[in-house]
Order: C-alpha cells, then sequence, then structure tokens
C-alpha cells in the first residue's frame, strides 16, 4: 500500500514540475521580447538607432498577443493597466512605472 501512496505521490510531484518547465518556457518568449522592446526604446533614446513609432506598436502588438496567452492574471492586469495610463495625455513616466491594480 505505501509503494503505490509514494508512487502516486512522485507522479503527481512530476506532472506540476513538468507543468510548471513548461509554463515557464512559454512565459519566456513574451518577457524577453518585452526586455528586447525596452532597450530598442533606450537605443532611440540615445539616438544609436532608429525604433519606428509604427515598429513599437508592432512590438507591442506581438507581446500583447503572447503576454495574453502566457501571462499570469497579475501581469495581464499590470499590462493593462499600464496601457491605459501610457495613452493618458497628463502622465509622467514615473507615475507609469508605479502601477497600482
Amino acid at each position: 500500500m505505501g509503494v503505490v501512496i509514494s508512487s502516486i505521490v512522485s507522479k503527481i510531484i512530476e506532472y506540476n514540475q513538468n507543468t510548471k518547465r513548461y509554463l515557464y518556457e512559454k512565459k519566456e518568449e513574451p518577457y524577453s521580447e518585452f526586455i528586447e522592446m525596452v532597450y530598442k526604446i533606450q537605443e532611440n533614446a540615445k539616438g544609436t538607432k532608429e525604433y519606428s513609432e509604427q515598429q513599437m506598436i508592432d512590438d507591442i502588438f506581438s507581446f500583447s498577443k503572447k503576454l495574453t496567452l502566457w501571462g499570469s492574471n497579475k501581469v495581464i492586469k499590470k499590462w493593462l493597466i499600464f496601457r491605459e495610463k501610457s495613452q493618458k495625455e497628463n502622465i509622467t513616466p514615473t507615475d507609469n512605472l508605479f502601477l497600482n491594480p
């Protein structure tokens, strides 16, 4: 009986670890895209590389789609708040950095 129970527990733990690993791999791509986008914006601000508004819109759209599929609920909510606040005219970048859901 003990062997059967430990085998079941072992399979459950292995399944949970595999699920976490799979989700981590899926989340890695949109998060990497976001970091890449931030660096493109910084390079554009320095004047070392051009990053057009259309390229930025395309990158944001791509990131949003992937985030919707693979992001956690908390991250998706923060992203939506960030997008809403960033579209307002009278908001400073510092205010947009510190979001409250």
